[in-house]
């Protein structure tokens, strides 16, 4: 495979190095994989992990009123930080990078006055504590010799 796009996939991952590991099995070299995810560390992820799992899609509904139960699916965040993700890529033998990344305060939507205190958040807010968080690796090309 060329490239492996994963989108809002780890957060729900049981066990990132088997994850990892077949992505690098499935790469060819020189291959890319790229993925965005939610950082465990930032307030989106550490109120997930305070509410129940069984309670997400009754929350979700009331943060976000356009999305279906059927499309809300257990977290588990256990390799949901930049330092987790640049190891465990390390670990898989691919080289990467991961960041940081702050989109719009969507899960604020449902409140005005939230959206717009989420935006300050957001300016305010170093890297590693970022909502999201983006991925970037490459399966190094094989060696000659």
């Amino acid at each position: 495979i060329d490239v492996i796009v994963s989108d809002f996939v780890l957060e729900h991952v049981d066990n990132p190095d088997a994850y990892f590991a077949e992505v690098a099995r499935v790469l060819k070299p020189g291959g890319f994989y790229c993925a965005r995810t939610s950082n465990r560390i930032g307030y989106v992820g550490i109120a997930a992990r305070l509410v129940p799992n069984r309670r997400h899609a009754q929350v979700l509904n009331r943060v976000q009123s356009d999305r279906s139960a059927v499309d809300v699916f257990p977290t588990r965040y256990r390799v949901n930080t930049v330092w987790a993700l640049r190891g465990t890529l390390r670990k898989a033998g691919l080289e990467g990078i991961a960041y940081g990344y702050e989109a719009e305060p969507s899960y604020l939507g449902f409140s005005s006055l939230a959206y717009s205190l989420g935006r300050v958040v957001h300016s305010l807010t170093p890297s590693p504590l970022r909502t999201c968080l983006f991925v970037f690796a490459r399966k190094p090309m094989a060696s000659a010799g």
